[in-house]
């Protein structure tokens, strides 16, 4: 016994529904929020922690823009939801200031569009 088509639309819209309803509310919640990076956990288990949280920020806009600041460049970009407790960054267009050396300097525009959380 096959899946009736009409119930596997009606599952698919409600599917659909659901998510976008997922993506306003996390617009509503994140939506003019800013966040300070506390620590950085890289796919390869490296951690590295800021020398100030205030250089390392990101804005929401509910609208679906991020605006970065990441030691002495800032950054414009997009974000949305991508599941439970995940974010996924588009691409984004950063200034490059010659910015003191520092390892976060170099990682975080490098990783950018692989941060999930």
């Amino acid at each position: 016994m096959g899946f009736c088509p009409i119930l596997v639309s009606f599952l698919l819209l409600a599917s659909s529904v659901y998510a976008e309803s997922l993506q306003q509310a996390a617009a509503r919640d994140l939506g003019g929020t800013s966040w300070q990076l506390v620590r950085f956990h890289g796919s390869d288990d490296k951690i590295l922690m800021p020398d100030d949280k205030a250089k390392y920020t990101i804005a929401f806009g509910s609208d679906g823009s991020v605006s970065a600041r990441i030691d002495c460049n800032r950054g414009d970009g997009t974000w949305k939801f991508s599941g439970p407790h995940q974010l996924e960054f588009g691409p984004m267009a950063l200034t490059r200031a010659m910015c003191p050396a520092a390892t976060l300097n170099d990682r975080i525009p490098k990783d950018w569009s692989y941060v999930r959380s």
